[in-house]
């Protein structure tokens, strides 16, 4: 931290100057018992010509009606393309002895497009499919659990050098931490996965690892420690005989949307922030950028009716599942979502009370949408400071905007501000709908 900034307050100083902070990576599982993961890993048996064997694993997607398996796509077609018959889970219950052995219908495989295209190993980068197991029951059994994700460990910086901090937040763990590879090797019983580790390097749409790796392992869950929980960032599908260099295809944004879309969770593109609460201006209060300052950085104001054109196509978002924990034992790790528009992702730069576009994915883009009534028609856009372990809420006002000034055509205010977000207590504005 720059020696001013210890002396003055932040409020005294212009926002350019703060940046975006580097937030230091916290290593290590918090609290897991040993073999937690080790039911999310299971055997999976096929035909190709001859009976093979390979691995998969289950991944969280919450809101999907599917238990989603995630494994190499070349475990379900073959390289000329044709699917491979007969393919079956095999798992151990947890605090179980017994192999439960789960046949997959046809139309239950999903292969990556990219990968049907060219299914051999020129092609690794998208060697990559799912199963997709539907629960039973009357409104469907709990979710089996699975891998956490973060696509904070699946984007890159477009441009390092342009970065304030000159360091990608991800390599920090991925690069420092190292990964691990679990699944089963062609002898390895259900129940028991093989597990290597070793230092990764990062490639664009790959990681590459050194991990020892044997066929039956194709499939296996990568995984790394990230904020004390299982995380997995890719699916392992390519190893050199005879040596310890191994790779997989990373978990980037472009391959989880295409799993997304396996799952069935409906994507929310091309939407606009409205409050929606009793006492808003009957306009409509939007969260719209305009370009301020000399730079012309893009700044979050509160717009009172839809923005004109030239504004609106900086105030249409896409909404993304951006990470998901595996499990529930740290409550404070929940799903979050990251918002996009166009070719910037929205930074909730609480300490400046603003919210910002930012070419680069940062830990402050993730947020919280929690419902702000029982019938889930608004949300609260919460906002989780690890760094502080604070919780902050989004609200809005056009207390500096009168009705004078909306009949002089002035039509947005800087109306941002991140007060505490306290379970019951409700500000003036702060519920959210998608439109």
């Amino acid at each position: 931290m720059p020696e001013y900034e210890r002396i003055v307050s932040s409020g005294l100083i212009h926002p350019d100057h703060l940046g975006t902070p580097k937030i230091a990576a916290k290593p290590g599982l918090r609290f897991a018992e040993a073999g937690d993961w080790q039911p999310w890993v299971v055997k999976l048996k096929f035909v190709q010509g001859s009976e093979s064997s390979g691995s998969g694993f289950f991944i969280n997607i919450p809101g999907s009606s599917y238990d989603v398996i995630l494994t190499a796509g070349h475990n379900l077609v073959d390289s000329n393309g044709k699917p491979s018959t007969d393919i079956r889970v095999l798992e151990v219950a947890g605090g179980s002895t017994e192999i439960r052995e789960t046949p997959v219908n046809d139309s239950d495989v999903r292969v990556s497009k990219r990968y049907q295209k060219r299914p051999n190993d020129t092609n690794a980068a998208n060697d990559y499919g799912a199963i997709l197991l539907r629960r039973d029951g009357v409104g469907g059994s709990p979710p089996h659990p699975g891998f956490g994700f973060s696509l904070l460990l699946g984007i890159d910086y477009p441009d390092l050098l342009n970065t304030r901090n000159g360091k990608d937040p991800k390599d920090e763990y991925l690069t420092s931490c190292g990964v691990s590879v679990t699944g089963y090797k062609e002898v390895t019983d259900p129940g028991k996965p093989d597990v290597s580790t070793g230092r990764c390097t990062i490639l664009p749409n790959q990681l590459e690892y050194g991990a020892r790796t044997q066929i039956g392992l194709s499939g296996s869950p990568v995984w790394t420690s990230y904020g004390g929980l299982e995380t997995v960032v890719a699916v392992h599908n390519h190893g050199d005989k005879g040596s310890d260099e191994s790779s997989g295809t990373r978990l980037t944004l472009r391959v989880m949307q295409e799993v997304f879309s396996w799952a069935e969770i409906d994507p929310h593109t091309n939407k606009r922030l409205r409050i929606k609460q009793p006492g808003a201006h009957q306009d409509g209060l939007y969260l719209a950028f305009i370009a301020e300052g000399v730079d012309d950085e893009f700044v979050g104001r509160v717009h009172v009716g839809k923005p004109p054109d030239e504004v609106d196509t900086l105030s249409i978002f896409d909404v993304f599942l951006a990470e998901a924990p595996p499990t529930t034992r740290l409550a404070e790790r929940q799903q979050r979502y990251a918002l996009k528009a166009k070719d910037y992702w929205l930074l909730w730069d609480v300490r400046s009370q603003r919210v910002t576009l930012s070419s680069q994915f940062h830990p402050w883009c993730f947020v919280r949408l929690e419902n702000a009534d029982t019938r889930g028609g608004t949300f609260h856009l919460v906002i989780h400071r690890e760094e502080e372990n604070v919780l902050v809420r989004l609200k809005v006002d056009i207390l500096g905007l009168t009705e004078l000034h909306m009949m002089m055509g002035k039509r947005d205010v800087n109306g941002i501000s991140f007060p505490r977000a306290i379970k019951g207590k409700t500000y003036k504005f702060d519920q959210f709908c998608l439109e």
